[in-house]
């Protein structure tokens, strides 16, 4: 009778029957405020060595959320885009060829996003050659 009782205590704890393993609820779609959390805390992980790179991205960032006018999925999509760039999937010019329309319709916006890019690129040349991908050897 103990045994049982303690059976039912693991599954009200979220436990199966041998009590090995935990039971996986199924995965809820994520609400759009957790979605956000993920983008807010994301963004505050990136970081740059040049502060004035690093907040001119920050409000360029924004600018591109703000034209997206709380559509998440958007605003997703163009940082993931913009990580696909800055890891070099993509190069500058097929980076700004796939952004949404509703960015490239802002041409003051995209001369900056570009002009940041560039500065990015021009400072990365500029760190420590152990953040450089080293040559393989040949065998």
């Amino acid at each position: 009778m103990n045994k049982i009782g303690s059976k039912r205590k693991l599954q009200d704890e979220g436990f199966s029957q041998s009590g090995m393993s935990r039971i996986m609820a199924p995965k809820l779609p994520k609400t759009p405020e957790e979605m956000e959390g993920e983008l807010k805390e994301k963004r505050q992980n990136m970081r740059l060595d040049n502060k004035e790179i690093d907040d001119k991205s920050h409000f360029l960032c924004a600018k591109v959320e703000e034209i997206f006018n709380g559509d998440v999925d958007k605003y997703f999509e163009f940082l993931e885009h913009l990580h696909q760039y800055s890891q070099k999937v993509v190069d500058l010019t097929e980076f700004l060829n796939i952004v949404d329309d509703s960015v490239r319709a802002n041409e003051p916006l995209m001369n900056e996003l570009e002009s940041l890019l560039e500065r990015c690129e021009e400072a990365q040349k500029e760190w420590p050659s152990c953040s450089r991908p080293s040559k393989r050897l040949k065998i």
